[in-house]
Parts: C-alpha cells; structure tokens; sequence
C-alpha cells in the first residue's frame, strides 16, 4: 500500500552549509519533507535523508537549486537503492542508504521509500552562474564530436578553438574538454567502480571537491547520458573520445589488460583519484 508521510509542518525553512571552494554556501529546505512509502513504515525510525543528511553538505555545489532525490528499496533480499543530486548519481550516498536497508531488522518484508528534497541556495551566498546549467549541457553536446577529432596537438588546438566558439569562455571551454573524456570513460568501463572525488589544479594551487559540486560536470554528464540513450553510438567513436587525456580511460585498459574478466566483475576494483589541469586564474571561475 502506498502511503505519504510527513513528519511535521512549520513555517520557517531549515538550512546546511558547506564551503567547498572555500567560500560559505547556505542552503535551504522546508522543514515538512513528505516521504513516499510503501511496506512496514512503523518500524522506520529514520527517513532518507535523515540517513544522509550528515554527508549530503559536501555534495551541493554553487547552483541556487539543487534538486535531491534518495530512494531506498527492498525486496526480501534484493536491495535497490539510489541518492541522485540534479540526476545526477552519488555512489557514496547511495551506498549508506544499501547499508541502512541491508541493516533493517525485518529483512524479508517489502519497502520502498521515496524522498525528493529541494535545496535553494540563499541569495546571502549565492552567486549568479555565467550559463545556466541547461545551456552548459548544449555547448557540452556541441563540444562533443570536436573532442573526439582531437589525436595530436594540432588538432588539439582546432577542437579547442571551435568549443570556444561555441563558449566563448576559455575556463568553461577547459572544462568541457576536461570532464567529457573522463566522464565517457567512467560509462565506457561501468564495471569498475569510481568515487565522487575530483582534484582540480590551478598551477602550484589545488581544489579536493566532489565532481557533483561542479555544474560543469554534472551538465556534461547529463550530455554524455543523453548521447549514450541515443543507443547507436560506436566503440570506435567513444575510443576516440576517452583517448583524449583521460585518465580513467588509461587506467581502466591497464586493469583490463592485466585482470581477467571474472576478477573485474567482483567489482573490487576503485578509481578514486581523478586529478584534472585548469588555468592557474581558474579557481574563481569554476562552474
């Protein structure tokens, strides 16, 4: 039976902050959070985002909405659960929502719990972005064929020119031409697992955030999905695409040269340092 559940209601808004690129972010969300359930609920002390509301902070990047959804469910012993930030998936996340489901005292009993979050950054902290998200994810599609044209320095050269020309913005342009191959990669070898960290270079500066604090990153994923759906895209077209600088890529045809298949498919494996060059004036520009 599917029921809606909402723990209390009041007028004010609650907040969370983090300060991922260094500078305060607030964000905002309505006290009374409805949770869509389906299965033995009593026994659910903790809602969804009660589960993650520790760790979520570190995940909302410089958009004024960011939009959360968490999904926790359980049939018997096939779990399914998933912590998507602006549709985008966080493994971590959704790790601590399997556990917390693998944890319940009555396993063998149908649950699912929906909960759908939308955190608004307050205008106190809130900086207008250059292009909104939707326009990024244009220009990141657009980029695309340019990027997989790219084999030497020269060509190099001539996809960056045309992406900038689509941009008209040399730090989004770096961006778009960094995140794509890694981004195509992390789809292309599915089987390995990676984590949400990300380590931006700014000449003898650097920035640890998570990759879905981006807006850059999350619009390129969203375009590369979009592209991936189409379903009649080559190996041969995604190859050229991850050839260009991506570490993903390089590392993953090291495990699969050197692992057998079974070996891979335990799942065991990790990439978890992601590094990517910017322009040195880059850290005030990010997306």
């Amino acid at each position: 039976m599917l029921s809606f559940v909402t723990p209390f209601k009041c007028e004010d808004m609650n907040s969370i902050e983090n300060s991922f690129d260094g500078n305060k972010h607030i964000y905002k969300y309505a006290c009374s959070l409805p949770i869509s359930c389906m299965g033995n609920v009593k026994e659910r002390n903790r809602s969804p985002f009660e589960i993650v509301k520790k760790e979520l902070p570190f995940y909302l990047g410089a958009r004024k909405y960011n939009w959360v959804k968490l999904y926790v469910g359980r049939n018997k012993s096939d779990i399914t659960c998933e912590a998507r930030i602006n549709g985008i998936l966080i493994p971590e996340l959704t790790d601590i929502l399997t556990e917390h489901a693998k944890e319940d005292e009555n396993k063998m009993s149908i649950l699912m719990e929906k909960q759908c979050i939308m955190f608004i950054q307050d205008d106190e902290t809130y900086h207008p972005l250059r292009y909104s998200p939707i326009k990024v994810k244009e220009f990141a599609a657009e980029a695309i064929p340019y990027i997989a044209e790219i084999h030497d320095n020269e060509s190099f050269d001539k996809s960056y020119n045309k992406i900038f020309d689509i941009t008209k913005d040399r730090w989004l342009t770096v961006e778009i031409m960094s995140f794509i191959p890694e981004i195509v990669a992390q789809f292309r070898f599915s089987m390995i697992k990676h984590t949400s960290d990300i380590k931006l270079l700014f000449g003898d500066e650097s920035l640890s955030i998570k990759k879905q604090q981006l807006t850059s990153w999350c619009a390129c994923e969203h375009a590369v999905i979009e592209m991936l759906s189409k379903g009649n895209v080559e190996d041969e077209y995604l190859m050229k695409i991850m050839n260009h600088s991506s570490s993903y890529f390089n590392v993953m045809c090291k495990i699969v040269s050197e692992n057998p298949k079974e070996k891979i498919a335990e799942g065991n494996f990790v990439f978890s340092s992601l590094i990517c060059n910017m322009y040195p004036d880059h850290r005030n520009y990010i997306f």
